[in-house]
Parts: C-alpha cells; sequence; structure tokens
C-alpha cells in the first residue's frame, strides 16, 4: 500500500473559504505540488512528472466510495456517496494533516487518551489537564482499566 503525506502545508484565505499550499509525497518521493485557492474550484496540481501523476490517480481509483451523511442545516436532507476523486483525496490527507497536529500540539500540554468505549463516536481522544507523566499516565489505567485502548502520547513518543 502506498504511503502518502504532506509536507511544507500552509493555509491561506481565499475568496470563498480558506485554501492551502502544500507538497504531496508518495512513498518518500515528492508527488506533487497542490494548491487550493480557497476560490471555490478543485485544488491544482503541478505534478513532478508524468510517471508519479499516474502512480497518484492510479491509487485514487481503488479507493472506496465516499459516504456523506445527511445534513438538514446546510440544505443536504439525505445521505449520499460517490466514487473517490483527487479532490477528496487531497481533503481527506489535509484533514489527517491537521488532525495530527492538533493532537501533538495538545500532546505537549496535557494526557491524550483513547477507549474503547468511545469507538463509532465522534470522540478522537480524551485529554486529562496535566502533562504527561508516569504517574499520570498510570492513573488513568487504573481508572479505565480493560476500556482503556491507548494512551496518545506514548503512541506518539514511539514514532
Amino acid at each position: 500500500m502506498a504511503r502518502f503525506e504532506l509536507r511544507k502545508y500552509h493555509k491561506n484565505m481565499g475568496h470563498e473559504g480558506e485554501g492551502f499550499d502544500c507538497e504531496l509525497w508518495m512513498d518518500g518521493v515528492l508527488a506533487a505540488h497542490v494548491t487550493d485557492e480557497g476560490g471555490g474550484g478543485p485544488p491544482l496540481y503541478r505534478w513532478a512528472s508524468r510517471e508519479m501523476a499516474s502512480k497518484v490517480l492510479d491509487h485514487v481509483k481503488t479507493l472506496p466510495e465516499k459516504a456523506y451523511p445527511a445534513d438538514p442545516k446546510h440544505g443536504i436532507n439525505e445521505a449520499f456517496s460517490h466514487p473517490a476523486d483527487r479532490e477528496s483525496f487531497i481533503r481527506d490527507l489535509v484533514a489527517a494533516h491537521l488532525e495530527d497536529k492538533r493532537t501533538r500540539r495538545a500532546a505537549k500540554t496535557k494526557l491524550l487518551f483513547k477507549l474503547k468505549s468511545d469507538a463509532g463516536t465522534d470522540v478522537a481522544y480524551r485529554t486529562l489537564e496535566t502533562p504527561y507523566s508516569q504517574q499520570a499516565a498510570e492513573f488513568v489505567r487504573k481508572k479505565y482499566g480493560d476500556d482503556l485502548l491507548e494512551i496518545v502520547n506514548e503512541t506518539l513518543a514511539k514514532e
């Protein structure tokens, strides 16, 4: 399975909302410079080579359909899905990149942990409002026991 990552991510404001500039890397090789001008259109790809463009687009074709829930608040009354495309692919990578950045920032000042009982909910992780320490980690292990899935700070330290 190909490994993708974003590097040199910078957000910017456009006429229709937030945009970004970044580099898209595939298996440690620069694949493209990607720009979303925040103007409501799709991101623009400046491919490093035709070969990399082909590899990325071939990968996108293997992705499952993207499912979207109903959102009556925004005028979407029924759930729907459509095949993954390069726009949804890069947006998912950006969302994961930003979530990783938020998690790493929070882990500097708080103990972060996940519970098995939170699976299937909107809870990404829980926090203990104290910096990570062995004592704080032991407190969480004793309090939640078998329901504890992971102490995020320890996972991040292994990377």
